[in-house]
């Protein structure tokens, strides 16, 4: 086990408030987040050595009876609920998570006239204004912005406009990275420079720095793949097919 291995069981412990030992042993661990509800999807994440399963305190029993049906060493997947439950459910897209191990680490070159420099506060208008021109669905999946819970953001300006923002949250312990490029700017390297600089920034935070995007996504796999990040997993998750309230 490498020490960033040892960090990222040590993040997920504290998450999870359990022994870091737990997650030295194959299984699958159910955890009930009161937070969910019923119709919210049910996620799973590689943890360690074990497969962590976050439902809501409904669904707990349901989940439960499925990985009793299957050997303790069993790392539970998407497939063992869908075929398992007890209720309609549909597979999300599955999450790629890699990490940041400075030893790997390959920053990515700044395209010809392009600055790459930290956003601050005073870059909240020019923000909106790039935001405006991405997709609501690069939005949600990329998740940038400049301040509040944005601790650090990073853009790519080209002929004084923003062409790609990558910004670092905390999720769960990890610094959790997530970068947008304007439609218009894809293809130029842009994006890639943004997260680049931003790793850079971050080699010396104490938390594991993340990086997580859904499995279709290839242009993100790419960018991950040549900054040299390492996969630990996939996340899965799986929806319940709730029939509408009658009215």
């Amino acid at each position: 086990m490498t020490a960033v291995d040892a960090r990222i069981r040590a993040t997920w412990a504290r998450a999870l408030g359990c022994d870091p030992d737990l997650l030295t042993v194959p299984g699958t661990l159910v955890v009930a987040d009161p937070r969910r509800t019923a119709r919210d999807v049910i996620q799973l994440w590689p943890a360690g050595q074990r497969t962590v399963v976050e439902v809501a305190p409904s669904r707990r029993a349901a989940v439960e009876a499925v990985a009793r049906r299957r050997p303790a060493e069993h790392r539970m997947s998407a497939d063992d609920l869908l075929l398992g439950l007890p209720l309609r459910v549909q597979p999300e897209d599955r999450a790629q998570l890699l990490v940041l191990d400075p030893e790997r680490f390959d920053p990515l070159p700044v395209p010809a006239r392009t600055e790459v420099r930290e956003l601050t506060e005073d870059d909240r208008r020019a923000l909106a204004a790039f935001l405006r021109r991405c997709p609501p669905a690069d939005q949600e999946e990329g998740d940038v912005g400049v301040g509040g819970e944005h601790q650090r953001s990073v853009g790519a300006v080209q002929d004084g406009r923003i062409v790609a923002v990558a910004s670092v949250v905390d999720w769960r312990g990890f610094a959790d990275l997530g970068v947008v490029a304007d439609p218009d700017a894809r293809g130029r390297g842009v994006g890639g420079a943004a997260i680049s600089r931003l790793c850079e920034l971050l080699l010396d935070d104490p938390r594991v720095v993340l990086y997580r995007h859904r499995e279709v996504n290839v242009p993100s796999a790419i960018i991950a793949a040549r900054l040299g990040l390492r996969p630990i997993g996939a996340g899965e998750g799986v929806r319940p097919v709730v029939p509408p309230r009658p009215r």
